[in-house]
């Protein structure tokens, strides 16, 4: 099983640097209790903020009767995203 959890700081330092003595268990339990679980088998999770910010190219495309402007970004920029997550 694979969760996102948000750890504060203070205890992330004490947890990786093996001094997790002062680290109190109940607020590791509810840290995870907390997270979110990913489902299994999810695809690799990217920064979309990041993938956002990347140049959008617009076409005019006609829609009932009124052109409307759809935003794309090129498939080279989503597949070389950098994966956060890998997929399960």
């Amino acid at each position: 099983m694979q969760v996102v959890i948000e750890i504060p700081n203070k205890i992330y330092k004490k947890i990786v640097t093996k001094n997790a003595l002062g680290c109190d268990t109940s607020d590791i339990k509810n840290i995870i209790r907390n997270g979110t679980p990913l489902p299994k088998g999810h695809g690799g999770l990217i920064d979309f903020d990041k993938l956002n910010q990347k140049k959008k190219y617009c076409f005019e495309m006609k829609s009932g009767a009124f052109p409307k402007s759809e935003w794309f970004i090129k498939a080279d920029d989503l597949f070389s995203a950098q994966t956060i997550i890998e997929a399960t």
